[in-house]
């Protein structure tokens, strides 16, 4: 059995617009960039992983990486903006992580250069669709029918 095989991108989502919730977030890590204005220079990044959470493609998890900036011009600004809802927090706010797992967003992915699923936007999912969720997570399940006892 082979210890390790190279994957190929993860064409199994297409580019298009999906309900996601975030499912984890990681602690700071610090990488040299290799490109862009930071090229060469230390920086912090966070990971967050956001689950697919209707149509056919439910349940794949979809990561994107941000720096651990969170002015109004950030990409953390932008998700916390999608995570609350739409409402973007006011200067001082702070979260746990406690806080944003499981909260609903609206993912845009699309495809990069190498044929692999990018988180390219989240914005908020608009107030109907999010008590949509509530209610089918709250509708009670139906219940199986009895099976035939063979005594």
């Amino acid at each position: 059995m082979p210890f390790v095989t190279v994957s190929s991108p993860a064409n199994d989502v297409e580019a298009g617009v999906y309900e996601v919730a975030l499912v984890r977030i990681s602690d700071p890590r610090t990488v040299t960039a290799m490109r862009g204005p930071s090229a060469g220079k230390d920086v912090d990044l966070i990971d967050w992983e956001f689950e697919i959470l209707k149509g056919p493609h439910a349940g794949k998890v979809l990561n994107v990486s941000s720096s651990t900036a969170s002015g109004p011009k950030s990409k953390m600004y932008g998700f916390l903006t999608a995570l609350e809802g739409g409402k973007s927090p006011t200067r001082g706010t702070s979260f746990e992580k406690s806080d944003l797992i499981g909260k609903m967003a609206l993912a845009t992915v699309t495809i990069d250069d190498e044929g692999w699923p990018r988180i390219s936007n989240l914005s908020a999912m608009p107030a109907s669709m999010l008590q949509a969720h509530f209610a089918e997570a709250t509708r009670p399940k139906p219940q199986e029918a009895p099976q035939d006892l063979p005594f």
